[in-house]
Formats: structure tokens, sequence, C-alpha cells
């Protein structure tokens, strides 16, 4: 004969199996909680993008225009007033147009003391993104249109 004292009923199994389920749901819901609140997104490769799509494809900072905007066309006349195109001090680049067989035709530098920090790009910097792209592009020297390629050594402060 069986006590009640002694007896494990199913009513105590039942108590013991909600409590854990209610332990594993608050582990749950605590850790999504968390990593939302904590979770840095990480958009320097998509603010590099939408520079490069800036300078070739917006505004005429650096577009050949003659009777119109020419879209991805760079006028190499016009990178030496490209300062004020890129306004904004939480990033910089070197850049490098170069012909399609690889000869240099035209380098700038935008926000050359961020700039600078692209040589520790190669070291572990907090706060720092570093990114390099080459696009191909159409560029115009003066007389006719060339194709060629842009080269971007971006460096983008991250808070």
């Amino acid at each position: 004969m069986i006590k009640t004292g002694q007896d494990i009923g199913g009513r105590q199994v039942v108590e013991i199996m909600r409590l854990i389920f209610l332990v594993v749901v608050i582990v749950i819901i605590s850790f999504s909680v968390y990593s939302y609140i904590v979770k840095k997104n990480k958009t320097g490769y998509l603010e590099n993008q939408l520079l490069v799509v800036r300078a070739l494809y917006g505004g005429d900072c650096l577009l050949y225009e003659n009777e119109r905007v020419n879209v991805g066309v760079i006028d190499l006349s016009k990178i030496e007033n490209s300062q004020k195109c890129f306004l904004g001090r939480d990033f910089g680049f070197l850049a490098n147009i170069t012909d399609k067989d690889g000869k240099e035709v035209k380098n700038f530098i935008v926000n050359k003391d961020m700039a600078d920090l692209r040589f520790g790009c190669n070291v572990a910097r907090k706060g720092f993104y570093c990114d390099t792209q080459k696009v191909f592009v159409r560029y115009y020297d003066g007389a006719e249109i060339k194709p060629g390629f842009l080269e971007l050594n971006m460096v983008r402060y991250n808070e």
C-alpha cells in the first residue's frame, strides 16, 4: 500500500514539466531580446556601394555632360572639384582610374585625413570599415569616351 505523502503523482510531474517549459521559454525570449538590442548592423559594404552608385549614376559632380548628363561616364576634368560632391567626414577614399589595359589614367583622393587611414586596414581596427571595389566605368578624357576601370580604396568610420 502506498501512502499519499510518498506518492509523486501525475499532478507533480505536470507541474515540473510546466516549470521546465517556462524556464526554456524565458531563456529563448531573453536571448532573442538581448541579441536584438546588442546586435549592431554591419552596413559598411552597403554604404560603400551607395557611394559608388552616387558617384557614377547620381548628380552631375563627376559625370560628363554635353547636351545632357551621360550617366556612368566620368569626366576627368571634373575630378579636381570632386571634394564638394562627397560631403561628409566619416569616409574617405583613394580612387584610381585605369584604361582597359590597366594603364593608370587618373587618381584622386577624397577626404585625405580618412583616406590615409587605409594603410592601417590590414590591422584590425575597431570602428573602421575598409573596402576595395573595382568597377567598370567609361571616362571622358577631353577627346572621346573610353572604357576603363575605377578602383576605390575606401575607409569608413563606423560608430
